[in-house]
């Protein structure tokens, strides 16, 4: 199995961008000029008082080199980035659909044979969301569900193991179709079991980490008809660095290793020592008269 992940917004992209790009510009007249006005040049704006917030949006407003820069805001923009949804890849029920997931996630395939759109998933909105069902996207090419390509060069094939697993609980990720052997990009994530999809979609991945994520768009972004709420999109794709992650492990067996190799240097350092205080006995022993009969009595003493 292979992994990749999806990290999601949930919230309008565009107005988050022009409200992040006034606070960063009242934020940065604050640092230049904010002295002039008798404020904490390295305060964050959001922090301000209302009567030094009002004061800093006047200066701003009365200075045309400024102004003309755009709209200045001293409110500070919530994240819209919910987090990262990792998927684990059935690469053997179904090969070609997680290949065709793995290529789409990393866009290495460029542009698509049938659509000439990029075949990658990065920036394409979820455009259907049902409350209690699925959160369904990937459609590279007109991005409202009624488009689609893949690495293939247009629809695939359904594959028959795939469409024998269960669409049993939320998380459980598949092809999003219009009947037999239509398969392209477009794609869904189970909010709650579906056994109704069950045979009809091809199976190709399971959700291991950021099912809460699931639960937000559930909660926030969905409805009865699947159309989302507030918008929800991919900021970034791609696959989990295997090398890396097996280096890891391979680091941890050779720490392993080599505490193992300390501790075998230190018992024979012991071992050592010991026998060069039996030596040392055995001299002595040879040299003085009456060292055999201590010699005898210490060990005697030992043994009780």
């Amino acid at each position: 199995m292979g992994k990749g992940f999806l990290d999601i917004n949930i919230g309008d992209e565009v107005k988050y961008a022009a409200e992040l790009a006034a606070y960063n510009l009242a934020q940065e007249y604050l640092k230049s000029c904010g002295d002039q006005l008798g404020l904490d040049v390295s305060a964050d704006v959001s922090t301000l008082d209302d009567d030094s917030r009002q004061m800093l949006l006047e200066g701003f407003e009365s200075d045309p080199k400024w102004k003309t820069k755009g709209l200045a805001s001293t409110s500070k923009p919530a994240p819209i980035l919910a987090g990262r949804i990792v998927v684990d890849l059935l690469t053997q029920d179904a090969p070609k659909a997680a290949e065709n997931f793995r290529c789409l996630l990393t866009g290495e395939k460029g542009l698509g044979k049938a659509s000439r759109k990029p075949l990658h998933y990065k920036g394409v909105k979820f455009h259907r969301i049902v409350k209690g069902f699925v959160c369904q996207g990937g459609d590279v090419v007109k991005g409202d569900g009624s488009g689609g390509d893949s690495i293939y060069g247009g629809a695939f094939n359904d594959e028959k193991k795939a469409l024998g697993l269960k669409h049993d609980g939320p998380g459980v990720v598949a092809m999003a179709n219009a009947g037999k052997n239509s398969n392209t990009s477009q794609f869904f994530f189970t909010l709650a079991a579906a056994p109704q999809c069950d045979g009809k979609h091809v199976v190709f991945g399971k959700v291991v980490e950021g099912l809460d994520i699931l639960q937000r768009i559930d909660s926030e972004a969905a409805s009865a008809d699947g159309t989302p709420k507030v918008p929800v999109s991919i900021a970034d794709c791609g696959v989990l660095n295997k090398e890396k992650e097996e280096g890891r492990e391979k680091d941890g067996k050779g720490r392993k290793r080599e505490q193992g190799h300390e501790e075998r240097i230190e018992e024979r350092k012991t071992k050592r020592e010991a026998m060069k205080g039996e030596k040392r006995w055995r001299r002595w022993i040879e040299k003085e008269p009456n060292s055999k009969f201590i010699y005898k009595g210490l060990v005697d003493n030992l043994k009780l």
